[in-house]
């Protein structure tokens, strides 16, 4: 394994239960993919495992998903994604608002932080204060949240104890973290929240919310992260977040001071905030204050104007850690609020600093040694991408990557883009060769990797009767048969026809051919000769009548069954689809649309349903689902569930003259722009392929890869024993049993082994004969 590539994944699943997973190589992205149902990390609940999330339900029919399915899973991709915006408080309190705005606050008791709700869910923090040791200055001794969505209502409390520990409390019970493997920390969970216990102890709401509270020098500290979606939806110390600090100083009554106030109107505007009878904690104040009133950095200043000189240059000039050293007269303190502050700034430059986005799909197919050309993009300030030469593979600096195979060594690569802030982005590229003589035999399902890289090689199906590993070699001319009476050469075929008659050698006819020198045509089948959907025929030479039964029947009329079939779906056929984007404001054409899906290789496209008009940060566009039908085979199913988004792609990008009938309304598809509906698994589909064959019942449904679905009767897997004879029936299998040897089988399916009566008197009558010989 690579010990530069670390996993990341999602701390919390979304509401559908879904998750992502992440690939790092020293902090470039290289691939995410998503996780149909997160799965827990290991925990400990008073010595229980909490009960698994439960996983969505899959639509029976995926027009009733539309674009929601958008909301279903996290993006895997960075392209539109908003970094969660922090906010904090640390020290003799200082307070950086979510518009960037900083103070210092010092009052004493329970105060509201941050109220915050959108149309769903609702989010309260508060903070505790006591008097720093004798000094009239105050500090955060506990935090409490709360969070309310339309599923659970969580609350958390984190208490600075005895020790400078943190202690932690979970709906009013102590949690006991435990060390997750996966997640590499001490963790807990319950549902609605994730709690993560390291450096610092941070809980995690619904995926969506972060609070992270660290001690230090018996003091403790919040960073607060929030979504976007809660922007101009916020108030408390923590302000009214809307990109503007004007508004940040707002009271609980809508009345709003200056952001240039004096300390102390500053002071009295943060008093309004008092969290009174509405205090989250589960245990109250001691006793309540009243008459507690801090000291202003302006007092400090006016006191000991040589000893500020000196906390300044101590502090490098930091506002805050000058209050806190002089207030407290500990410089330590000072510096260790200072460092907080820097760190909170710097965590600030880092989430707003993106490497460039990459996009293009990094999977990459190839047939022998066909030229394969894409175009990839970067998205961000300055991006450009790294060239590569190499003799089978180029990308030049504004993406346009060429891959020419010249053979089956081993390839691996990453296409790598710079922004002009050096931060770079990395995509791992896939590669999967296929090297079989004609491209209807690749089959892309089944690969394997050369040497441990990037590339795969393809599987060859081989059809018509070709062989070999790459189906190179030539069919058996003689292996489908010749006519009655024609010989057969391995390298030249069937032979002539017989004399009177014309043809290859495989089909022959003429006048002469009939029966007794009559015409089969004046004779005709019996009436009811085949069974269950038989079809009757004459032979050509013989006039005989035969039938041509359905592959499950075995007999000569089509009344026993026991052959493998493949089962026909139920009334409603189980689909799926994709959701497809028009790039433009018109709405795309459907009888076009229809007729590039249709032509897709697999056959399985149904319909498109109405478009639909959807409202994105450039306005508008349309989309249109598109629907396809799962049957039974097993390369339908792949398709639709592994290589339908770049079938789709590859029919808008790759044929030209089909595409030209749209050009005015199609910009270049990638793969981002498919959004891929839930699929079937192939448990979920054995519901829609009942084994029902004419009434005859016992039949069974089995999957292969390859093949698919298929009914086996259990007259092919050993139903009789002791070596019955198995008939499938209608009312089902049915065994006939013979003896052998001095047995009698008896039973449903012969099961049932007694001693035959004629054999165990023969036994014992030659026993008789040799004793009286004796």
């Amino acid at each position: 394994a690579d010990a530069s590539v670390r996993m990341l994944r999602t701390t919390s699943p979304s509401p559908a239960g879904a998750g992502v997973r992440c690939l790092y190589r020293e902090g470039s992205l290289l691939e995410g993919w998503q996780e149909r149902a997160w799965s827990l990390p290991t925990h400990s609940r008073a010595g229980k495992q909490a009960p698994p999330l439960p996983r969505p339900k899959t639509p029976q029919a995926p027009t009733a998903l539309q674009v929601q399915f958008a909301e279903k899973r996290p993006r895997v991709s960075c392209e539109g994604y908003v970094p969660p915006t922090p906010t904090g408080a640390f020290g003799d309190p200082h307070i950086t608002t979510l518009d960037g705005l900083t103070y210092t606050f010092n009052g004493l008791g329970d105060f509201v932080l941050l109220l915050a709700s959108d149309a769903r869910t609702s989010f309260v923090l508060q903070g505790r204060t006591s008097q720093t040791g004798t000094a009239q200055a105050t500090n955060f001794m506990a935090f409490a949240a709360q969070y309310i969505s339309t599923t659970t209502t969580t609350a958390v409390e984190w208490t600075l104890g005895s020790h400078g520990d943190i202690q932690v409390r979970l709906n009013d019970e102590t949690v006991k973290f435990s060390y997750s493997q996966d997640m590499g920390a001490e963790v807990y969970y319950s549902p609605g929240v994730l709690l993560v216990n390291g450096s610092s102890v941070m809980a995690i709401f619904d995926g969506a919310i972060a609070v992270s509270i660290s001690a230090t020098s018996r003091i403790l500290s919040v960073v607060c992260s929030l979504p976007d979606r809660y922007c101009n939806g916020t108030k408390g110390l923590l302000g009214v977040w809307d990109y503007d600090p004007a508004d940040d100083f707002q009271m609980p009554n809508g009345t709003i001071i200056p952001v240039n106030s004096s300390e102390e109107e500053i002071y009295s505007y943060g008093m309004t905030w008092a969290a009174g009878e509405h205090s989250l904690f589960a245990q109250p104040l001691a006793s309540p204050v009243t008459n507690f009133t801090p000291v202003f950095l302006s007092q400090l200043r006016q006191e000991n104007t040589s000893q500020y000189q000196l906390a300044a240059l101590q502090c490098h000039g930091s506002k805050e850690c000058i209050y806190d050293a002089l207030s407290t007269g500990d410089v330590a303190l000072g510096l260790a609020t200072h460092s907080l502050a820097a760190d909170f700034q710097q965590k600030k430059t880092v989430l707003n600093a993106f490497p460039p986005i990459i996009i293009g799909d990094a999977s990459l197919t190839a047939f022998r040694t066909e030229r394969v050309r894409r175009q990839y993009r970067a998205v961000g300030a300055g991006a450009r991408f790294v060239p590569h030469l190499s003799p089978e593979l180029n990308i030049s600096e504004n993406g346009t990557l060429t891959w020419e195979p010249r053979g089956m060594a081993p390839l691996s690569l990453s296409l790598e883009a710079v922004g002009s802030n050096n931060l770079s982005a990395l995509l791992q590229l896939h590669f999967t060769l296929c090297s079989c003589s004609r491209s209807q035999e690749c089959d892309y399902n089944d690969t394997v990797i050369l040497g441990g890289s990037s590339l795969q090689l393809a599987a060859c199906r081989c059809e018509g009767g070709y062989s070999g590993p790459f189906c190179q070699e030539l069919p058996d001319p003689c292996a489908q048969g010749c006519f009655p009476g024609v010989g057969c050469d391995s390298r030249t075929g069937c032979g002539p026809c017989p004399a009177g008659l014309t043809g290859d050698g495989r089909h022959c006819s003429g006048e002469g051919l009939g029966c007794g020198g009559l015409a089969c045509d004046s004779r005709s089948c019996p009436e009811g000769y085949c069974s269950n959907g038989g079809h009757c025929h004459l032979h050509p030479i013989t006039c005989a009548p035969t039938c041509a039964c359905p592959p499950a029947f075995t007999d000569q009329h089509c009344l026993v069954a026991g052959g493998d079939f493949r089962p026909l779906p139920r009334a409603a056929s189980p689909c799926t689809g994709a959701v497809l984007p028009s790039p433009n404001t018109l709405p795309l054409p459907l009888p076009q649309v229809s007729a590039i899906l249709g032509s897709l290789e697999v056959k399985a496209f149904q319909s498109n349903t109405k478009i639909s008009q959807m409202t994105d940060s450039n306005g508008f566009t349309f989309v249109v689902v598109c629907e396809f039908t799962y049957d039974s085979h097993g390369t339908v199913i792949r398709f639709l569930n592994e290589e339908l988004p770049g079938a789709i792609t590859g029919a808008f990008n790759g044929q030209r003259g089909r595409r030209e009938v749209v050009t005015h309304l199609f910009q270049r598809l990638h793969r981002d722009n498919i959004t891929d509906l839930v699929k079937l698994t192939v448990a979920e589909l054995r519901h829609y392929f009942p084994c029902g064959l004419y009434g005859y019942k016992g039949y069974r449904l089995h999957y292969a890869g390859a093949v698919g679905f298929v009914c086996i009767s259990p007259c092919k897997m050993g139903y009789c024993q002791h070596g019955g004879r198995c008939q499938h029936l209608p009312e089902g299998p049915v065994c006939s049993c013979f003896p052998f040897s001095i047995f009698s089988p008896a039973g449903a399916q012969c099961e049932q082994l007694a001693v035959s009566l004629a054999a165990f008197l023969s036994i014992l009558v030659g026993a008789l004969a040799v004793l009286c010989l004796l």
